[in-house]
């Protein structure tokens, strides 16, 4: 496959991640093979905004060495403080933060890093303020050696396009949280609550709401024959004068259901 042609589907694959987050781990998956790595994952967090936190990483890292790093090895990680002073957008290796030969002799390497044949670390950085960051990284394997110029340009490539994925997913992770909140703060209403739109067309009922048209719809007078099980109009019961509202009716149909009549004695 030409390289033009994995670059697409790779950013398809990126962008499919917007509305559902749970494609995150196959994008990245095919992101680690495009720019020749041995794992990826991203990260990204916003106080600022309540949108939450998320990581998200291909399973390239062994589960057991991804709990031992958040557990003991990030604050023994030599590339971790420097690293935060890098461009966005722009890779940034090992080397290019510590003296390679130096951070073989770390604990870091020797005890979390070699065992697993990993030799060098990649990362951009998505977006960077003091309440908000994001960021997306790929391992490399002794079998890949450590970062070369040709895994720098294909970062490049992929870099804009992962940060929008990454960004308007938050935007939209924060307004299924509002919609999520609103829904529940009305719900808690004690008066009912309903929503629509221009054309009349439920757009959403509260708890309280469900419970108006329930009985509405069991009162309302019916045409004859519209309910083969109940003959005849039924009549109306005396809190309402009217059958509801015809947008109602017609948004609705699920809540209008036949209802047989009682059996007489």
């Amino acid at each position: 496959m030409q390289e033009s042609e994995q670059l697409s589907q790779v950013i398809a694959e990126i962008y499919d991640t917007v509305l559902d987050r749970s494609l995150w781990p196959a994008a990245l998956k095919k992101t680690t093979t495009f720019v020749q790595g041995q794992a990826s994952a991203i990260y990204w967090n916003d106080a600022a905004n309540n949108s939450g936190d998320a990581f998200f990483d291909d399973g390239g890292i062994a589960p057991e060495y991804r709990q031992l790093y958040f557990e003991k090895y990030v604050s023994l990680n030599p590339t971790l403080t420097p690293r935060c002073f890098t461009a966005i957008e722009e890779p940034a290796a090992t080397a290019d933060l510590v003296p390679y030969e130096e951070f073989l002799k770390t604990r870091f390497y020797r005890e979390w890093a070699r065992p697993q044949g990993l030799v060098d670390f990649v990362s951009i950085f998505l977006e960077k303020a003091a309440a908000k960051s994001a960021m997306f990284g790929v391992f490399r394997h002794q079998r890949h050696g450590i970062v070369d110029e040709e895994m720098r340009r294909r970062m490049r490539l992929i870099a804009p396009h992962i940060r929008r994925a990454a960004m308007i997913s938050k935007v939209v992770n924060l307004k299924q949280n509002e919609a999520a909140s609103l829904t529940e703060a009305m719900d808690g209403l004690r008066a009912g609550v309903i929503l629509v739109d221009g054309d009349g067309k439920i757009l959403h009922a509260n708890v309280a709401a469900h419970a108006i048209l329930d009985e509405a719809a069991s009162c309302a007078p019916r045409p004859a024959g519209w309910c083969p099980a109940t003959p005849g109009p039924v009549p109306s019961c005396g809190r309402f004068s009217q059958p509801p509202h015809r947008a109602i009716r017609r948004q609705a149909p699920g809540a209008f259901r036949c209802r047989a009549p009682p059996k007489r004695a």
